[in-house]
């Protein structure tokens, strides 16, 4: 279960469809050093595992999710 608190509000840069999934592409204000391969971030309430992550020129940073078909019906992701 997620306990984290909230650090920040990322913004959607882009949607990618993959098999019946989606990978959602999400800037961030918060520093590179907090997104390592495999952390996990709470996006819109349910925990994702960021697949990628590079830092922006402004000190942002940008990340992926990778998300299953299952956490788009049960989620508001799909929307």
């Amino acid at each position: 279960m997620f306990t984290g608190l909230i650090q920040a509000i990322g913004i959607v840069k882009s949607v990618d469809y993959f098999g019946n999934g989606k990978q959602f592409e999400i800037k961030t204000p918060l520093a590179f050093e907090n997104f390592p391969l495999g952390a996990s971030i709470c996006c819109s309430g349910a925990c994702m595992t960021v697949v990628e992550s590079r830092a922006t020129n402004c000190g942002q940073t940008r990340f992926k999710i990778d998300v299953s078909l299952e956490s788009l019906h049960k989620t508001t992701l799909n929307s």
